[in-house]
């Protein structure tokens, strides 16, 4: 083992979370109940720094999607991620604390610096190529929830309201995921009321809105690999609601579809 010092015992307080690089790799240290845990800092959904997500006693949420990871074995519990995390050894010498990271290799994400509260991730030339495949964009539908809905392969459905449709089934639906956290604040929501002479300013709140959720719709993108996102909503009016909105946003800060 090569045991590296990372901070004293004092420096972090039960319920908090700090990040530290030992040698190549980024480290995300969590005290739980008044003691410390070490796992690797990259979600393993997309790569965010899980150091900045929510702990809720053992349990991190991260902050970008709805990964959720246990610090004290870094087992993946709910989310998209498709491994488990990295836990590293810990002890206390006195009021020390050290941490084993065996050594791996060039580090595959940089802290860079931040712009509008987000962090800047810098890949390794070996990403490079395979994010750009995921950054291409599927097709967009739109279809309203009481009307005849997709059921075919070829579609991947999110419903984008923050209520489920009243008197509609989940059988009729189908849906592969629920992105309500995509969907207009609850504050929004109430105070557009689905009237037309309101769209105006509703959209303009509602890009805002979008702007401000971190990692964008990038998760329900890379889900839906090559499948048509068919987005689902509850609105009479096919020409007024949110998924509208979504849709143009989508299209201005993820590109056009990969066919287009």
């Amino acid at each position: 083992m090569t045991w590296t010092r990372v901070m004293s015992n004092d420096e972090l307080p039960p319920g908090q979370s700090k990040m530290v690089l030992v040698g190549n790799t980024i480290v995300a240290l969590f005290n739980v109940d008044g003691t410390v845990y070490a796992i690797d800092d990259a979600c393993p959904h997309q790569g965010a720094p899980l150091s900045e997500g929510r702990l809720d006693g053992c349990v991190v949420s991260c902050p970008w999607h709805r990964v959720e990871v246990d610090v004290t074995s870094g087992r993946l519990l709910s989310g998209p991620g498709i491994r488990d995390v990295a836990c590293y050894a810990i002890k206390i010498d006195g009021e020390v604390v050290w941490v084993d990271v065996p050594d791996s290799g060039p580090c595959r994400r940089a802290i860079g610096r931040s712009t509008g509260g987000k962090q800047v991730i810098a890949t390794t030339d070996g990403d490079r190529k395979g994010e750009a495949m995921k950054n291409q964009l599927p097709e967009i539908e739109l279809a309203r929830a009481y009307d005849a809905v997709p059921q075919d392969n070829r579609h991947y459905r999110v419903l984008v309201d923050r209520l489920w449709p009243r008197g509609v089934s989940k059988e009729k639906l189908n849906l592969d995921e629920w992105a309500k956290e995509f969907a207009p604040s609850n504050d929004l929501r109430r105070w557009f009321n689905h009237d037309p002479d309101r769209w105006d300013e509703f959209r303009q709140r509602y890009l805002k809105e979008l702007d401000e959720i971190e990692g964008g719709f990038r998760s329900v993108i890379d889900d839906a690999g090559k499948r048509t996102i068919l987005l689902i909503y509850g609105a009479k009016d096919e020409r007024h609601n949110q998924a509208v909105v979504l849709k143009e946003w989508l299209l201005k800060h993820h590109g056009p579809p990969a066919d287009a």
